[in-house]
């Protein structure tokens, strides 16, 4: 008899009853465990999909005919577009290279000269250089600050851009805002 009432059997009408009820509770109990079950398994699914656009593929890069194979294993940029300077504002842009040590580490360093060409302080400024290539199709984009200039100072910048930017033939300087 005990072992009776533990698991809710019973031999008259009220046990019928809660036997019933114990049925009720233990199926509602399995289809909640079932739904947390599938709940888990598509969450898992969705993290898997966020990973995956996350993975960036490398890119084999071309490389054009005015870049030169150093003796170090150095890539040098020789455009001559690359050499002519740029003036915006009170801003002179010069002594562009395109260089990369390993081209196999997806970097290449962008180095240039920016002189003040006026005779007071230039304020740091934005600057958004356009990267096209010898077929003038836009390879990329770089945005940087160039620093506070004293009246007529020059100083040599190195930005690091991805692998690319190797092949860039002309720089298009986009715009210069001053930054507040």
């Amino acid at each position: 008899m005990v072992i009776k009432t533990v698991l809710g059997i019973s031999n008259n009408r009220n046990g019928e009853v809660k036997m019933k009820r114990n049925k009720f509770v233990i199926i509602f109990i399995i289809i909640i465990i079932a739904i947390l079950f599938i709940w888990i398994i598509s969450s898992k699914k969705d993290d898997q999909t966020v990973d995956i656009g996350v993975i960036e593929e490398k890119q084999e890069v071309i490389l054009e005919n005015y870049i030169e194979h150093l003796e170090n294993g150095v890539l040098n940029n020789t455009s001559e577009k690359l050499k002519q300077s740029r003036e915006i504002e009170d801003i002179k842009i010069d002594n562009i290279k395109i260089m990369s040590e390993d081209i196999t580490k997806d970097k290449v360093t962008l180095i240039f000269d920016v002189q003040n060409i006026s005779n007071r302080t230039v304020s740091e400024k934005q600057v958004n250089f356009i990267m096209y290539d010898f077929e003038q199709k836009e390879i990329g984009k770089a945005e940087f600050s160039l620093p506070n200039l004293d009246a007529l100072q020059t100083v040599t910048l190195e930005l690091d851009m991805t692998a690319e930017f190797i092949n860039t033939y002309d720089i298009l300087i986009e715009k210069i805002v001053t930054v507040h």
